[in-house]
């Protein structure tokens, strides 16, 4: 009887965590607050080829990419991490309001351990204060064989509101002012 009845509690404790993580999230992380409330948000992409093995990283990568940005008025490093397999990346209410995008790196775990790829950049970001900052998708294509990185930025801003607006349709960013950000 005991075991029977823990069987049944088990079932509907299950059936409870499927039925709340399949239920859709609407509000992002952090929504917004206080006097000026600023997002900066994008997202990155890493393609790779002909990466030597045994631990290629060949293909296209979203998540685990680390950015790396520097803030101008105190030289402080801040590293953004992408979340989820979307590869966005974001920063809300940041101390400052100038930043330099010094790098990137893929984390890469592997059945041989954990592989890095890291490779700097030069772009400065200018973060409009009290609006969502749109910097778009970031594009890294790195090829092993010819040794070139080639970073695309500022494209598809569209893009990059439809999928927030579609993924946190009850998010009060949504209603902010947007704004797209170029890196220079």
């Amino acid at each position: 009887m005991k075991t029977r009845m823990l069987c049944i509690i088990l079932i509907l404790v299950l059936t409870v965590l499927v039925i709340v993580g399949s239920c859709a999230w609407t509000k992002f992380v952090q929504e917004p607050g206080g006097a000026s409330p600023t997002l900066l948000i994008g997202q990155i992409m890493i393609y790779v080829t002909k990466c030597p093995q045994p631990a290629s990283l060949d293909g296209t990568h979203k998540k685990d990419i680390t950015i790396q940005l520097e803030d101008q008025l105190t030289a402080k490093i801040i590293e953004l991490k992408s979340k989820g397999i979307d590869g966005y990346f974001s920063i809300i209410n940041p101390e400052n309001y100038h930043y330099k995008i010094v790098g990137f790196r893929l984390h890469e775990k592997t059945d041989r351990g954990t592989r890095e790829l890291a490779f700097s950049f030069n772009g400065n970001i200018i973060i409009d204060s009290g609006k969502v900052n749109n910097v778009g998708i970031i594009e890294c294509d790195v090829n092993f064989k010819s040794t070139k990185v080639d970073i695309r930025v500022n494209q598809k801003y569209e893009d990059i509101k439809i999928w927030f607006a579609e993924k946190y349709p009850e998010s009060a960013w949504n209603k902010k002012e947007w704004v797209n950000v170029g890196i220079f």
